[in-house]
């Protein structure tokens, strides 16, 4: 996933660890005029931070609700995996 904020570019990348688990690692970029100003790319740093970390709470909540016996895939869900599958 890439990220562009002004001067500022994170990419995210996600790899498979099994069948329901992941590993983020983060890349940022900033434009070499603005590398000498740290106290922006620590507040840059900080936000980033802070946005993955809500971004992490909110993915977790839901893969808690896909498990959930509560969940069913009702039409819309079944509709996109088969479109999905027909990739």
């Amino acid at each position: 996933m890439l990220n562009r904020y002004g001067p500022w570019l994170d990419i995210n990348i996600v790899e498979p660890t099994g069948p329901q688990t992941c590993q983020v690692r983060f890349e940022y970029f900033l434009h070499r005029d603005h590398e000498a100003e740290e106290e922006f790319v620590e507040e840059s740093l900080q936000a980033s931070d802070a946005a993955q970390q809500e971004d992490v709470r909110l993915c977790e909540a839901v893969q808690r609700g896909l498990r959930s016996p509560a969940y069913d895939s009702g039409r819309s869900v079944l509709v996109s995996a088969q479109r999905l599958d027909s990739l």
